[in-house]
């Protein structure tokens, strides 16, 4: 037996033992929002969750179905934070899962009442992703997050000028094309538009629509400064020396 299987069988025992630790919450999630023929499989498994308001919608649009721990959020994948689960809050909007996702540890996902978060298959998010939608935030297929990214697209207030005019109405989409790889501590805020196969580097901050694909965005707002760049997710594993 490979060593891929046997890690492969390693996860699917820890993602049921996790289901079986919190049976009474995962069971509640599935069965609360999903119909009865996808909430029996299990297919969105909690690890410590934290959970919020459980309004709204949870709906998953998957071709291939629905299988048992096809989504998994706040299971414990990056050693380097805490091991305290995840936070997760529907106020009233509607959450769209398209496939697998994984969404690890010390994170939080917040949708609001009138909020749209939509998520593509093959979604990864090892730890420390913090979500706020407001408005409309929509994440392709094949998107990797590094530790601590946020997106948020709202202001959540508005400012008032002194000659009595006011800003707009403080909230825009949020789009990340398929094959997107985010790094680290990145922010995306309202408006930004990041076109399919981008990088974005490490602590960046976007907030505007990025038309290029294949490029590496990166600054404080994000600017293109390498073109012809993408992240290959079936090669980019790094060997280090001995």
């Amino acid at each position: 037996m490979s060593a891929i299987m046997i890690g492969q069988m390693k996860t699917k025992l820890r993602v049921l033992l996790c289901a079986i630790r919190y049976l009474i919450p995962n069971v509640y999630f599935n069965f609360h929002y999903l119909p009865i023929r996808q909430a029996w499989k299990m297919p969105i498994i909690f690890y410590k969750p934290h959970f919020g308001m459980l309004k709204g919608n949870v709906k998953i649009n998957s071709t291939g179905g629905v299988k048992f721990g096809m989504i998994k959020m706040g299971f414990n994948s990056v050693a380097l934070y805490s091991n305290n689960g995840i936070l997760f809050q529907n106020a009233g909007g509607t959450i769209t899962f398209n496939g697998t996702c994984h969404i690890g540890n010390n994170s939080a996902v917040a949708v609001g009442r009138k909020g749209k978060l939509e998520i593509g298959k093959n979604f990864t998010s090892t730890a420390g992703l913090k979500i706020a939608c407001q408005h409309r935030v929509t994440i392709g297929d094949d998107v990797l997050c590094g530790w601590e990214v946020m997106m948020v697209d709202s202001d959540f207030h508005k400012v008032t000028f002194t000659d009595g005019r006011r800003s707009p109405d403080g909230y825009k989409p949020i789009t990340v094309g398929n094959g997107c790889w985010i790094g680290f501590r990145s922010i995306l805020m309202k408006g930004t538009s990041i076109n399919e196969h981008c990088i974005v580097s490490s602590n960046s901050m976007c907030n505007k629509a990025y038309s290029d694909s294949y490029v590496l965005l990166a600054g404080q707002p994000a600017v293109i400064k390498k073109k012809g760049v993408y992240r290959d997710s079936h090669n980019d594993i790094i060997n280090y020396p001995s």
